[in-house]
């Protein structure tokens, strides 16, 4: 059985490395002029880059089989419905009924557009619905020379980040009285969880389902047509999937209580996005409610701590240090005040009682409080 499941996984990643791969001449080199057929051998697709180098892809990965396929497309409609199922029980003589909880069941609409930019690209897109298409039969077996169902037809479904196999945390145990300090969250600041997130391409890490139904448009009536490629042979150019996804979780979900008051089983469902909670903003992973409460509201010594920290930080000087240091900025200002002082009133004439020559020293204004020099008018002649 373990050799089974090794085999598997080796065809799965060869798929994977051979379809994830697109190339809109692997089947035909571009060609133009209907008589001539000249190679166009510098043809460039745009889309390619963005699916091989930027991995905007949809891939698909028949389970039974380990066989995967990969779309580079336009997606036109990407749709969850999380249905919860709950139970009417009417009692007698109570107005309300009881409501009982059954499940919560989650089904994705996807839809997505698939063009060809040459005749090649068309005919590949072709057998890539056709592998879709064939996707959707089970697995059979002889039995008694009798055909029957060895395995159902389950599907993994990966849409880029937002359809994917969730992780759970390894080191998050949520029971009740645990500790958890190994958990992502708790050991990782908001700019790391927003820096490492991110999602791979391997169609192993879809999304475990069924689809349950499946319509695929060849829109031959359309402006876009088809290629012409022989006698009662045509490629369309444009193919449009619409489907619907049945998922089935891996995972138990649901809230367990903790010591830090309940937390869902799996933290990183559905998306594998880890968001910061205030175990890891304010109290470094502590589990502790109240070194929380202390962090977000704390008292006025530890606020007094922090201000010294930070003129330490950004003078290099305690409080009382830095507030010599401005007594004497201030006393410098002020002798370079009286010194400009004293240069204008030796060329001014008439001065006011606002300057005192005498003693060199200026005089505040009272309105603008500024030092001035007026006339005897009263009139103001310089300020500084």
């Amino acid at each position: 059985m373990a050799e089974d499941d090794s085999i598997a996984g080796d065809i799965s990643v060869a798929h994977d490395f051979f379809n994830s791969h697109f190339d809109s001449k692997r089947y035909k080199t571009p060609t133009v002029g209907r008589r001539l057929q000249k190679e166009v051998r510098n043809f460039v697709d745009g889309s390619d880059y963005l699916a091989n180098k930027r991995k905007m892809m949809i891939s698909f990965q028949h389970v039974p089989s380990g066989r995967s396929i990969f779309f580079k497309s336009f997606i036109t409609a990407f749709n969850e419905t999380y249905n919860s199922d709950w139970v009417d029980e009417k009692v007698y003589g109570r107005a309300d009924p009881i409501i009982l909880f059954k499940n919560t069941s989650r089904r994705i609409t996807l839809a997505f557009k698939i063009p060809a930019g040459t005749e090649g690209e068309a005919y590949e897109n072709l057998t890539k619905i056709q592998q879709l298409a064939q996707f959707l039969y089970p697995n059979y077996k002889n039995v008694g020379d009798a055909e029957t169902i060895a395995q159902s037809p389950l599907i993994r479904l990966k849409v880029m980040n937002l359809a994917q196999k969730s992780n759970p945390n390894p080191g998050r145990v949520a029971v009740e009285g645990t500790t958890m300090t190994n958990s992502a969250r708790q050991t990782q600041s908001p700019e790391q969880h927003f820096r490492n997130y991110r999602s791979n391409h391997q169609s192993s890490g879809g999304l475990l389902g069924a689809i349950t139904n499946l319509t695929i448009q060849h829109n031959l009536e359309g402006e876009d047509g088809a290629f012409m490629k022989a006698e009662n042979t045509i490629l369309p150019k444009l193919f449009e999937i619409n489907l619907e996804f049945s998922v089935i979780h891996e995972q138990p979900l649901g809230w367990q209580k903790t010591r830090r008051g309940a937390d869902f089983y799996d933290e990183n469902f559905p998306y594998n996005a880890i968001a910061s909670d205030p175990f890891s903003t304010f109290a470094d992973g502590k589990n502790d409610v109240q070194s929380i409460i202390d962090a977000a509201n704390p008292p006025q010594a530890r606020i007094d701590n922090a201000k010294a920290k930070k003129n330490k930080a950004i003078w290099g000087l305690s409080d009382s240090e830095r507030d010599a240091v401005a007594n004497r900025r201030s006393s410098r200002q002020t002798a370079r005040a009286m010194k400009k002082a004293n240069a204008l009133g030796d060329a001014v004439q008439g001065i006011g009682s606002d300057h005192d020559l005498g003693t060199g020293t200026p005089v505040a204004d009272t309105d603008s409080g500024q030092y001035v020099i007026r006339d005897r008018d009263g009139n103001v002649m310089f300020h500084y």
